[in-house]
Order: C-alpha cells, then sequence, then structure tokens
C-alpha cells in the first residue's frame, strides 16, 4: 500500500501546483504568461503517466478487480485516493459513515480538562486526555469545522466522497441511476426544497450506497463475515442490493437492479 500512497502524494502534490500555477497565469493574461501556461499543460502528461501507474499497482489488490474497477464514474485516480484511506472493514459501517461526515447529527463535547471535541455518540470518552465528557449540545445536521473543536471526520475524506459523488451523476451507472432516482423521489417529497439542497442530498445518499457496497467487498476480501449494511430508506419493502447486482447492472448483464 506504501507505493500506492507515494503515487497518489505525488499526483496530487503535481495537479495541486500546476492548476494553482495555471490560475495566477491566466490572471496576467499576457502573451509569456500564455507562453508559460502551454509549457505548463505539459505537466498534465506527467499526470497521466501516474495514473498509469496507480492502475498497475491497483491490479494488485482485490477489493479493485472486484469491484471498483468495475464503477463507472470511479478511474484509477479516485480508487486510489479511496483505498489509500485504508478503511477498516473490522469496524461497524457507521464508523465509515462518520469519517465522511455522513451523519444526521453529532454532539460537541466537552470534558472536565476543558478540551473540546466532536463525535456521533454523545458517550465518546476525550481522544486528548480519555475522560469523559461533562458538557453536552446536539447539533443537527451535516457536520462542518469548527474552531477549537476536534472533529470525527477527515476534511479530506469529505472532499474525497464529493469528487466521487460528482463523478457519479456526470458519468456513472448504476449510481447515476440511483442519483436521480433519490433526486426525483425528494422533489416529490419536499416541493418547496431548493435545487442545491436536492442535490446534495441526492449525492449524499448515492455516496452512502456506494460505501455500504465497497464496505461489502472488504469484508468479503479480508474473510470477514458478511454484515448486512444499513436498510436504506428507500429500500422499505424492498430487498438490500447487493455489490453483485450493482456489478451486473454495470456490466450490462441485467437491465435493472433496484
Amino acid at each position: 500500500m506504501e507505493q500506492l500512497k507515494d503515487l497518489v502524494r505525488s499526483y496530487e502534490v503535481l495537479q495541486e501546483t500546476r492548476l494553482k500555477a495555471e490560475n495566477q497565469l491566466r490572471a496576467l493574461n499576457g502573451i509569456k504568461a500564455s507562453r508559460v501556461l502551454e509549457k505548463l499543460r505539459e505537466l498534465k502528461s506527467i499526470e497521466n503517466t501516474l495514473t498509469y501507474e496507480m492502475k498497475k499497482e491497483l491490479q494488485k489488490y482485490d477489493e479493485y478487480n472486484l469491484f471498483l474497477s468495475q464503477v463507472h464514474g470511479v478511474g484509477p485516480t479516485l480508487a486510489a485516493k479511496l483505498m489509500v484511506l485504508e478503511l477498516d472493514p473490522s469496524k461497524h459501517l457507521s464508523s465509515w459513515n462518520a469519517f465522511f461526515g455522513l451523519v444526521p447529527k453529532y454532539w460537541i463535547m466537552e470534558c472536565e480538562d476543558k478540551h473540546k471535541y466532536a463525535h456521533p455518540r454523545n458517550t465518546k470518552e476525550c481522544p486528548v486526555c480519555g475522560k469523559a465528557p461533562v458538557k453536552f449540545q446536539e447539533v443537527i445536521g451535516a457536520p462542518r469545522k469548527q474552531k477549537g473543536v476536534r472533529m470525527f471526520f477527515s476534511t479530506k475524506s469529505k472532499a474525497l466522497y464529493y469528487l466521487i459523488g460528482t463523478q457519479f451523476v456526470k458519468s456513472g451507472k448504476f449510481y447515476k441511476r440511483f442519483y436521480y432516482q433519490v433526486k426525483t423521489r425528494k422533489q416529490q417529497q419536499y416541493p418547496d426544497y431548493p435545487a442545491g439542497r436536492l442535490h446534495y442530498q441526492a449525492l449524499r445518499s448515492t455516496f452512502k450506497l456506494f460505501l455500504a457496497h465497497y464496505y461489502e467487498v472488504k469484508r468479503e476480501v479480508y474473510g470477514l463475515p458478511p454484515e448486512k449494511p444499513y436498510q436504506f430508506e428507500y429500500m422499505e419493502g424492498h430487498d438490500y442490493i447487493s455489490y453483485h447486482q450493482v456489478l451486473a447492472f454495470e456490466n450490462g448483464e441485467v437491465e435493472d437492479a433496484v
């Protein structure tokens, strides 16, 4: 996994540097700036080489070959970024959701030593000193970074969730279809909701389903007993859709997986 981590870090640094330089040079809007921009675009070929190397490295892992490589919308770079997080399949799926900030509510707590921290459970001991919380504040809604508060989710993982979700909407197959199903249902339930809120809720539900499938795959790969993931609201009256059913739809073997 270290080799894959090195490739991901190199790709991210190179891409960030290129995009930042391109944006600054576009603001200058001069002939020399245009020439430098042309040279900078050559860095894209290096990014493509790193993507190729990532794909070769990914093929060493069963979770990529069995699932991620067959999902429309998840290319090698996104697959690599997800896999290097090394999510632990022995934990409950709820802890994975929390890591990506996918919780409906959480608590901001303070221990007797005045350490402030947030967690989806209000019984969590302080991550700094291990003492029990003495103050609680329930927060409804998606978690956000707050000054002076140690959060339970990763900013990097939240960004990855948005990137993968956006790619599903653009070029997905099963998950794109599911996104629009959720969005349509939400529009019917809440006709006064703004478009942005509907999009975010559908994106969130779509990524949670994808994450449940990835969790299912990881447990299978690591020889852990099957653990039926959370029954999503839309599935009332329906059996859980396994990742095998999703892949059958992705690969054109069936016309419907829902």
